[in-house]
């Protein structure tokens, strides 16, 4: 029964090792939006409790800079070692990164029990953008993976299943925590980060020791390692392919026009919440519950089936949901600002972004070289993000200047973004049914 009723929300599996490669995928991703989450809530906490809620808007756009190195280096690790020798060089890295911070975050003078806030302290600047990164770089690094070793079809059965466990994992990992959030402060959590990024990269050797080799072959496979053979790649070329394709032009919009405006409607929820939560004990027992609330109402999507959903609509249509409802909810903030209905507006879009539209996205890279996948993608979904957070954080550095005038400015803002993003959606979607129906590779 358990079997059929799986079946019906996620179609059938052409074979029992197809149907556990997606499941040990859908653990590993689970582990890995576990750890962000937990990591993610104290970089808020530390943030606004030493440097200040002023510099918010600016710290995305600090975060931006500091991607850029991480982005050569990530690209210098494509090229030299397998992918998923670059998975784990990543996890320990980050590792190490987090005890050296937490270590930092508790010292008396520059961490957070010095209670002066200042724009000079630095700690605050940093661990944003450390934990910024973690986030960008594991999470696209993943799922450039995934794309490397599924076709376009099994994609389809099996990328929701990962989306449900990516879900679970934030929903669940907050959760388990949370009691604990009432008592400790954020540093724990960071010695918790790195632990949980160290179990990350061993959860991935475990994947590639019992995953059959003949499921570690994705599209166009033998094509794309005779084209690696032939061709050096530079770290350069993902920015080259971006700008000469315009499916990856397309793609860009597609995903950073999403971070742009969620990015508004989080700095709506950040704002109302730093004024009703004052302490760094409260805000941070806020910031795990709305966490909770985000990743709860995603894994709730994909467990009723939206997966079946996205199949039965097709990947255009998928992809063009997500900022319907984003125009919707712009709608709503307008007509009734405060912080239920910003909350409720917030965890919608990161729910419904992360159970249809992020499985939707990523089968765009599917019937790509595996220069596009890495590298480009690294450019789009790193850098890319980062740079669309940047926006959207300057669009509330406006907001002392326009006082109440605000909400109503960055509505036009918002709306005029998510008319180019349903064309951009449109033409992607449209160009990968014909890549995938003519079986030919992009870019």
């Amino acid at each position: 029964m358990l079997n059929r009723f799986a079946q019906t929300l996620w179609g059938t599996f052409e074979s029992t090792q197809e149907r556990m490669k997606f499941i040990r995928l859908s653990a590993i991703f689970a582990f890995i939006i576990g750890v962000y989450s937990i990591v993610q809530v104290t970089k808020d906490v530390i943030f606004l409790h030493t440097v200040g809620i002023d510099y918010l808007p600016y710290v995305k756009i600090f975060s931006l800079f500091i991607t850029i190195p991480l982005i050569f280096l990530y690209g210098k690790l494509v090229d030299i070692f397998a992918r998923h020798h670059v998975f784990y060089i990543i996890c320990v890295g980050y590792a190490v990164l987090f005890c050296l911070f937490g270590l930092a975050i508790i010292h008396p003078t520059i961490g957070i029990t010095n209670t002066v806030l200042s724009p000079s302290r630095i700690i605050g600047w940093l661990w944003y953008a450390v934990v910024e990164g973690f986030g960008s770089i594991i999470v696209s690094l993943t799922w450039s993976f995934i794309s490397d070793i599924t076709t376009p079809e099994s994609a389809k059965r099996g990328f929701p299943v990962i989306a449900l466990g990516a879900q679970m994992g934030g929903f669940f990992g907050p959760l388990i925590f949370y009691s604990a959030s009432l008592h400790w402060g954020p540093v724990p959590f960071i010695f918790i980060g790195a632990l949980g990024s160290i179990c990350i990269a061993l959860s991935l050797f475990y994947f590639m020791s019992v995953t059959p080799r003949h499921e570690l072959v994705g599209f166009h496979e033998q094509e794309q390692k005779a084209l690696a053979a032939k061709t050096k790649t530079e770290f350069l070329e993902g920015l080259k392919l971006i700008s000469s394709s315009a499916y990856l032009i397309a793609i860009v919009l597609v995903v950073t026009l999403y971070e742009v405006i969620i990015t508004v409607f989080e700095f709506h929820v950040k704002t109302l919440a730093q004024v009703a939560y004052c302490t760094p004990h409260d805000l941070n027992c806020f910031l795990f519950k709305s966490m909770i609330y985000t990743n709860g109402v995603a894994a709730l999507l994909l467990l009723l089936g939206i997966g079946t959903v996205g199949r039965n609509l097709g990947l255009l249509r998928t992809l063009l949901l997500l900022p319907c409802f984003m125009a919707l909810g712009v709608l709503l903030l307008f007509f009734h600002f405060d912080i239920s209905t910003a909350l409720f507006v917030f965890v919608g879009a990161k729910g419904l972004n992360h159970a249809l539209n992020q499985p939707a996205k990523e089968q765009l890279y599917i019937p790509t070289s595996k220069a596009s996948r890495y590298k480009a993608k690294a450019w789009i979904d790193i850098f890319g993000s980062r740079l669309a957070k940047g926006v959207g954080s300057s669009v509330h550095i406006l907001r002392p200047v326009l006082q109440l005038a605000f909400v109503g400015v960055s509505s036009l803002i918002s709306f005029s973004l998510i008319v180019v993003w349903i064309l951009a959606a449109f033409f992607v979607g449209k160009a990968h049914a014909q890549a995938i129906k003519h079986d030919k590779t992009i870019c």
